[in-house]
């Protein structure tokens, strides 16, 4: 599983994003057959990368997987990685202009990783929450 991993990241690294979903979704059929939800969440997660590094058109579908991600984490109790894949799921939103969902997941997730204590997260989400404040106060101005 390592291997279809790594090369679905290399292949993000050159540009080629169909090379990198194909592999990603070899990893979410590997991660099916063995039985690991944990890895199955993690393939769900980097395919929505995957196509939200294709184009705009691609960011409901990468929605659809990250929600898929954030159910197995959330049955499988996995808070960490449950914060990542909010995340992401905030970024697929803010690819299709969704200031406001935006603004709601990541008050959402940092309230969650503070009470957990996840440093890192915490402060992801304050970077990302000034990111999407910035977008929203630029396209406030141009109308």
């Amino acid at each position: 599983m390592a291997l279809y991993h790594k090369l679905a990241r290399a292949y993000i690294g050159i540009n080629e994003f169909q090379e990198a979903l194909a592999n990603f979704q070899q990893l979410l059929k590997i991660s099916k057959e063995i039985g690991s939800r944990a890895a199955e969440a993690t393939a769900y997660r980097d395919i929505s990368m995957a196509y939200s590094c294709i184009g705009l058109a691609r960011y409901v579908r990468a929605i659809s997987h990250l929600e898929r991600s954030l159910q197995i984490l959330k049955d499988i109790g996995d808070k960490r990685e449950e914060a990542s894949s909010y995340l992401e799921l905030a970024n697929a939103y803010q690819g299709i202009g969704e200031v406001d969902k935006v603004l709601h997941l990541l008050l959402q997730v940092t309230r969650n990783v503070t009470v957990q204590g996840d440093l890192g997260n915490i402060g992801v989400c304050y970077n990302n929450i000034g990111t999407a404040y910035q977008i929203n106060k630029a396209d406030s101005m141009r109308h």
